[in-house]
Parts: C-alpha cells; structure tokens; sequence
C-alpha cells in the first residue's frame, strides 16, 4: 500500500460530496490519495463533472457498479441518511473501507446492522464525518477531561439557531422527512442533519459510546415545526447519561438570524466554553482562575479524509467509529419517542419572509429569544419564560436497552 497512492472513491458528488472530490483533485497528492472513481444518479449536478472527465476517473450510476469495476480502498458516502447503512454494509462485504459523512443512519437497528458488518471484515474500518471529532482542538479538549483535568461532568449544554429557507427543504425529496414514500425511516432534522455535529460532541468529548458509562440513558424531548414538512425544524432535549451527567441541546431552523454553535459544558473544577460569534475559540476556565485556549475546532474541514487515507495507508486509528456515533442516533430515536406527536407553531406566531428570487423563510417570532433563555437557564420549553410554546414536554424515554425505532424493541413477527 505505501507503494501506491491510496484509492478513494466518492459517493454523493452533488451536495457536500463535493468539498471531498475538490479535496482530493486539489491536495490528493500531498497526502498519497486519488479520487479513483465517483458515483451520483445525476453527476451533471457536480460543478467538477469535467475535471473529474478530464482526469478519465470512472462515473458510475449506482455503487455496485463502482465495487465491481473500479473497487477502491476507501468509499467516502456523502449520500442521504438513508442510503447509509445499506451502502456502508455493500462496501464491507466487498473489503472496502468507508469514510461515512454525518449521521451515521437514522436508526439504531440499522447502526447495529453496520456494527454487525464491520466486526465481519476485521482489518476494514467505518469512520464517521463529523469533522470536529478529527480537529486537534476537540481531540486535545477530549483528552484533558479524559485525565481527569476538569473533574467530574456536571452539565453540558448547545445551542444553534440556523434559519433555513423555503428552498432548503425542497431541494430534494428526503429534506424535513420523517420517512420516504416507500416506509424507510429519514428522521431528517436540525438535530440529526445539520446540526447534529454538535449533539454528537458532546458524547464524543465524554468518551460516551456505545454501551458505556457515559452513554445517553435517558432522554426526554420537545418536537415541533413551523415549515411545511413532516419532521420537526425545532427541538429541545434533556438528557441523562448513564453515570449522571446532564446534556441539554437546543437547535432550530425557524429563525431569521442565525446565532451559534454556542456551547457551556460545565464540570467540577471548570467551565469549557465557546461561541462561535466571538471568535470561536473553545476556551477552559479552571475555577482556580486558570484558562487554556484550545483553538478554534473549524480549522481544517477536510482532516476526516486524510485521516482516513492514513488509516488505510498506515493503520492510524479512527478517532470517530460506528460506537461513537451511535450516541447521538440514540437520542433522535429516542426524542422521537418521548414526543410521538410533533407539535406545530400556530400561524399566529408564524412569519414569512420572502425573497426577490422567489425564496421563503418560515420563521417564529420570539422563537430565538425563547431558546436562548431556555440555554441559559439550563430548562426545557415551558420551564421558564414567557413564550406560548404550543405543546409540552415529551414524556422521558429508558435508552440504556433501546436496540429498535420505535418502540424501543423488536416488532414480534406475525
């Protein structure tokens, strides 16, 4: 293998698929990699359709064609949620790495599916994109709570507020789903799509996994929508890990200005902090009056790809796996489930914003200010405040034996 270039394929060239082929034409061969094929149903919606032509990599329709023909060392799959359990085992079975972008699945029995593979083909890894878990200044953040430098976890708790428009949720068939026209689950969401880096940090920085001390085992949820989808576009959740650490996470796309990633995580010695409107530095606060700068965790985007190039190339570990992930998969099935009925906005407190191109912005008003106290003060909507929310809290839901959505078990078979 060090004799050669590793081979890395892409899946999903359209959308965020993209950063990764620009990745590899452009700094490939800095790092021993080339993009050896891609595959897309509509490669005509990559704007680097003719580099990829002009370099004579294969284009393929579907994946089976890529594995039979072109068969590379690592697949990266920046496809939709749902293509990526049954994609990531495909590759397996045919010895193939996989670099899987964020999040790992929409189910916990198809992440289970994926563990299953995996142990299977010793000697091949899945890797889960979420690109903080392979900055220095997370993985530096992770070690120092590891050794104990902050003292026991007490409460860790996010916010992201990011306003998404009309356009955002049309611009394919899965966006705001709860499930396809065909059954299979999506559960496409701010929390389990575009913000979801950052519920899954707070797991990653405690070392939660699957099965573990630190593993959610309980999570209560607030669910509701002011756009016209089938999900929700606003959540609120309360979690409780296995060896009693607090994790609130508040995330929304009905909003007109964006605020955040704003995070506190608190713990017997020190306060970690960051906001990303003042810079961005993840900066510690011992209570002794000691601080540690960690830097700014959006620093390199593109570390997950060559990570996992040096994982094929030289057997370097993966910091974020399929039991790392599985934490916060965990915790969508499991909102879902304390809160079965999403709520939904009255046309009272929604506003419309429209746009010369023909573009909307489906946004609540007080809604921002709303989560923010409810950040602040470490309460779940309802708990504090004065703003009309339009249904309780979910009831709390048992995650620490939950193996199938929803419910929690298995379906016995008729």
């Amino acid at each position: 293998m060090k004799n050669r270039p590793v081979r890395v394929a892409v899946a999903g060239i359209g959308g965020y698929g993209d950063q990764y082929v620009a990745a590899l034409l452009e700094k490939g061969h800095e790092h021993s990699a080339i993009l050896s094929a891609v595959v897309d149903p509509d490669p005509s919606l990559s704007p680097r359709l003719q580099a990829i032509k002009e370099r004579k990599t294969p284009v393929f329709e579907d994946m089976a064609g890529a594995l039979r023909d072109s068969p590379p060392d690592i697949f990266v799959l920046a496809t939709p949620i749902h293509h990526h359990e049954p994609m990531t085992v495909a590759c397996l079975e045919k010895g193939v790495s996989v670099l899987c972008e964020k999040p790992l699945c929409a189910t916990i029995q198809e992440a289970l599916r994926m563990l299953e593979a995996q142990q299977h083909r010793p000697g091949r890894f899945v890797s889960v994109g979420y690109q903080w878990s392979f900055s220095p200044t997370i993985l530096s953040l992770r070690e120092d709570i590891s050794a104990g430098l902050m003292g026991r976890p007490l409460e860790l708790r996010t916010v992201v507020l990011w306003p998404r428009k009309r356009s955002y949720y049309s611009r394919n068939s899965w966006a705001g789903a709860l499930r396809l026209a065909d059954g299979r689950w999506v559960l496409d969401s701010p929390a389990h799509n575009a913000t979801a880096h950052y519920l899954h940090n707070m797991f990653f920085v405690l070392r939660a996994a699957w099965n573990n001390s630190s593993a959610p085992a309980e999570v209560s949820a607030f669910l509701a929508r002011a756009n016209p989808i089938t999900n929700y576009d606003t959540a609120a959740m309360r979690i409780r890990t296995a060896d009693g650490t607090t994790i609130l996470f508040y995330s929304t796309h009905a909003v007109r200005d964006s605020v955040g990633p704003m995070f506190l995580y608190r713990f017997e010695q020190a306060d970690v902090l960051m906001d990303s409107s003042t810079g961005g530095h993840i900066v510690a606060r011992w209570h002794d009056g000691r601080t540690k700068d960690y830097g700014d965790p959006n620093s390199d985007q593109m570390e997950k790809l060559w990570r996992a190039v040096l994982g094929v190339r030289d057997n370097a570990p993966q910091p974020c796996a399929i039991t790392d992930a599985v934490p916060q998969v965990l915790t969508i099935n499991g909102a879902h489930d304390s809160m079965q009925e999403i709520a939904v906005f009255s046309q009272k407190q929604t506003r419309i914003d429209k746009y010369a191109d023909g573009d909307q912005l489906v946004w609540v008003e007080g809604l921002a200010e709303a989560m923010l106290g409810c950040w602040q003060h470490s309460a779940m909507p309802g708990e504090t405040g004065n703003f009309d929310w339009p249904a309780r809290v979910g009831t709390p839901v048992r995650l620490t034996d939950y193996r199938w959505f929803p419910g929690g078990k298995q379906p016995q078979q008729a």
